[in-house]
This record gives structure tokens, C-alpha cells and sequence, in this order.
């Protein structure tokens, strides 16, 4: 998974609060009636600041509304229905999924960094999708919370569906620190096995089983490319070479890993997290960069 930060996405939130707080605010003034003690609750003021919440606050926010409206667990309920006009009939349905793809200016899937996601088309159909970290039709409230809006792909949105982040207390990418996810399991020379760290959320997602049916290769390859004496000799007279040309360490670990080596730009290219674990956990040469 990769990790968010909702300062980087600051300006990206408050242009989404402008463009689509009012059709919110419109939708509540038309159900005064169904929302009934909700309502007050919900001027222009408490809406600007729901849509900025960060996931810290979305928790709280659930806490306190589970809480205090214990009824809005049952999606039958006059409120739940009410909620779910204004936020997400009146709200999410209404965005430009196209829009929010180019100004969120993500490539790949923030879950698993498998799959592309930026591909946009004329119609308006975009490769990727938008899950809501809480789910929307649990806590319909946040459906137009900007930093619970996640780019995804297709497989990881169908996978998680309704999961309950909130009851499982799974963490957030934007609360997430940049830690080590994958270690690797050595049986013997070119038997790897990935090993995810004990993760509710990404064990749900599958992250593990489909790295290991379908991209064991990757280390694999590293392991060939990298770990062996024979190459890594040669890697090591490479390394020295390059450092007489007019070259970054960034662009010489790119080079030698088709991976990126920071985490702001794990997202432009697919298993640049995983590249990067398995060089941690492998101490590869470009440890030294």
C-alpha cells in the first residue's frame, strides 16, 4: 500500500470543497423534515469542515455519530435515507471521475501498486475507480469527505466492497507510515515466497496472494539481476562508471530497478513499494547509491 499526504493534497480538497459544497448544502435545505435533529447539525460551517476532515477526524466523526444517532446503523432508517440523497446521490454520483483522476495526479492503484489507473478516455470512463476508505453505504456522511476518496483499481474496490475499516480500525493511506509491507521467505536459490506483515486491511485485499500467484517473478528477477557474485561484480564496476556521467543516484536506482526509490513516487510506476522492499530486505547495491 502506498502512503498520502493530506498536506501535499491541501489545495486538491479545498478546490473539491468549492466545486461541490453547495450542491450539497441545496440537497440538505430539501430534507429539514426527513433529517429531523441531524439537521441543525448540518450548516454551511460543520459541511466545509466534514468535507476537509482527515481520516483521524472521519474516525472520530463516525464514533460520535454512531453514538449519538445510534439508529443510522440501519441503512432503512428516515435519516440513513436522507444521508444518502445529500451525500451521495446529490454528492459523490455527481463527480467528475474524470476531473478528479487528472488533479489527484495518481498513476497506479494506492492499495496495491499493480495496476495502472491514470488512463482517461473521452467518454469520461477512467481506468481506475474511487473507493471510499469508509465505506459510503455504512457512513453515507463521508461519501464527500475528500481524504476518504482513494484511487484504486478496479480489482482492489471489488475486493475490499463493504469492508468495515472503521469497526476493524484498519489504518488509512494517508495515516500510514512508509514502512517495510513485504519481507521475502527464501526456501532455497530461486524458491522466494513474499511474506506480508501482519495487516487485516491488506490481507483482506488479498496484497499477498496475488503478488505470490502472479509476480513472484519480480524477485526472482532481482535475485538473478542483482544478488549472485557473478552480477554483482559487474554492478558494482556499473555503479562506479556512472558516477563519472552527469547522472542522480535517483535516476541510476530507476535504471537499475525500474522502480522509484522515494515514496512520493512509488505511484508512477507499478511495484516500485515492493521493488523497494525487497532491495531492503535483499541489501541490494543500490542500498549504497
Amino acid at each position: 500500500m502506498l502512503t498520502l499526504d493530506t498536506k501535499k493534497y491541501r489545495k486538491r480538497a479545498l478546490d473539491f470543497n468549492k466545486k461541490y459544497r453547495q450542491n450539497l448544502l441545496n440537497a440538505i435545505a430539501t430534507k429539514k423534515a426527513e433529517l429531523g435533529k441531524i439537521y441543525p447539525l448540518l450548516d454551511d460551517s460543520f459541511v466545509d469542515k466534514m468535507m476537509l476532515y482527515t481520516p483521524k477526524e472521519q474516525y472520530k466523526l463516525i464514533t460520535i455519530a454512531l453514538k449519538r444517532f445510534s439508529h443510522l446503523r440501519d441503512k432503512t432508517a428516515t435519516e440513513s435515507i436522507a444521508l444518502k440523497y445529500i451525500f451521495i446521490e446529490n454528492g459523490y454520483d455527481k463527480i467528475n471521475k474524470m476531473e478528479f483522476y487528472e488533479n489527484f495526479d495518481i498513476n497506479s492503484c494506492v492499495y496495491c501498486n499493480r495496476n495502472y489507473i491514470f488512463n482517461l478516455y473521452a467518454n469520461g470512463h477512467v481506468k481506475g475507480q474511487i473507493d471510499h476508505f469508509y465505506d459510503k453505504a455504512r457512513y453515507p456522511f463521508l461519501a464527500m469527505s475528500f481524504y476518504n476518496l482513494i484511487p484504486s483499481c478496479e480489482g482492489c474496490n471489488r475486493i475490499k466492497g463493504t469492508y468495515d475499516t472503521f469497526r476493524y480500525n484498519s489504518l488509512s493511506p494517508y495515516v500510514r507510515d512508509e514502512n517495510r509491507l513485504f519481507t521475502i521467505e527464501i526456501k532455497s536459490v530461486g524458491n522466494f515466497k513474499y511474506k506480508l506483515k501482519d495487516d487485516a486491511f491488506l490481507k483482506k485485499l488479498l496484497i499477498e496472494e496475488i503478488y505470490n500467484k502472479g509476480h513472484i517473478d519480480i524477485v526472482d528477477d532481482m535475485y538473478e539481476k542483482f544478488y549472485q557474485k557473478d552480477t554483482r561484480e559487474h554492478f558494482k564496476l556499473l555503479t562506479k562508471e556512472f558516477k563519472n556521467l552527469e547522472i542522480t543516484k535517483e535516476d541510476l536506482y530507476r535504471y537499475l530497478t525500474n522502480g522509484y526509490k522515494h515514496k512520493e513516487d512509488f505511484h508512477r510506476r507499478t511495484f516500485s513499494k515492493l521493488i523497494k522492499d525487497i532491495s531492503e530486505e535483499l541489501e541490494l547495491i543500490w542500498l549504497h547509491l
